[in-house]
């Protein structure tokens, strides 16, 4: 079971911090779980991921490539921020091939077009896909994680029984995978789901219904709130315990300024730095 830790002097309130952080550097225990599952399924294929210039998905990717003696291919926009050098080599050591592209257009956008050009030098220089090589989806947007989150949470909530769990979120995996826990053990926790910028809900919440596997989504067991952020727009904010300046200061920003969250409430760090 992921270590819960507990805080009681910091919001005046009791919160459990559940330290998905602890395992590995820079990336969760569920995501780097959840892609090494995936990873054991690509037997004799180059593995491949289009990664943000922040992101550590590439970083999990390679160590469960080396895991399972497959070579790894990185793609990431090229950035001159200091910080954007420190993950390279965190990649690169972890074995991976790393591929800078230029960047074209900010934000997501960027990304679409970032996979197009990487999925087509896949296809002239390492064959067929899904027979040579393959893609990591978009974001690690994976059942394995998703399950693999399921079945952490459902200990917690047997454990802890709390009101409320509060999520950092990128993509919604994580969360997913914790309203799917509450839902199958009859908890009447409710999931709360923060992202690090500003998103569709209306489109998310319709992709959560299908990634779930057809759960209805109950709103008094299920929330979105949507920060207003822009996707590179880090927040300072003190926490006692490593976090993201992306994702999640802003959770605990929002647990800090939100008064009516039923107790005791739970934290989830996935602590991706």
């Amino acid at each position: 079971m992921i270590k819960v830790e507990q805080y009681d002097d910091l919001l005046g309130r009791t919160v459990l911090v559940v330290r998905d952080d602890l395992s590995f550097p820079s990336v969760s225990i569920a995501k780097m779980r959840g892609i090494r599952a995936w990873t054991r399924k690509q037997r004799g294929k180059i593995v491949a991921v289009v990664d943000t210039w922040r992101s550590r998905n590439g970083y999990c990717l390679a160590e469960a490539a080396r895991g399972e003696g497959l070579e790894c291919i990185e793609f990431r926009p090229f950035s001159f921020h200091p910080d954007s050098q420190k993950i390279v080599n965190e990649i690169a050591e972890a074995g991976a091939r790393i591929v800078e592209l230029p960047p074209s257009v900010p934000g997501f956008p960027m990304q679409a077009v970032l996979e197009r050009e990487a999925r087509k030098m896949m296809r002239n220089n390492c064959g067929k896909s899904g027979e040579d090589w393959v893609m990591l989806p978009r974001g690690a947007k994976l059942e394995e994680t998703r399950d693999g989150v399921r079945d952490e949470c459902k200990k917690l909530l047997e454990k802890y029984r709390p009101g409320t769990i509060v999520v950092p979120c990128g993509t919604g995996t994580h969360l997913t995978g914790i309203y799917t826990a509450i839902l199958e053990s009859a908890s009447k926790c409710k999931a709360v789901g923060v992202f690090g910028y500003t998103i569709n809900t209306a489109s998310l919440y319709s992709w959560m219904s299908r990634f779930s596997g057809g759960y209805p989504l109950r709103k008094e067991q299920l929330s979105i709130v949507n920060t207003q952020y822009t996707y590179s727009t880090p927040l300072t904010y003190q926490l006692p315990f490593p976090a993201c300046a992306f994702y999640e200061t802003k959770a605990w920003y929002y647990i800090d300024n939100e008064p009516k969250l039923k107790e005791p409430i739970m934290f989830w760090n996935i602590g991706s730095k």
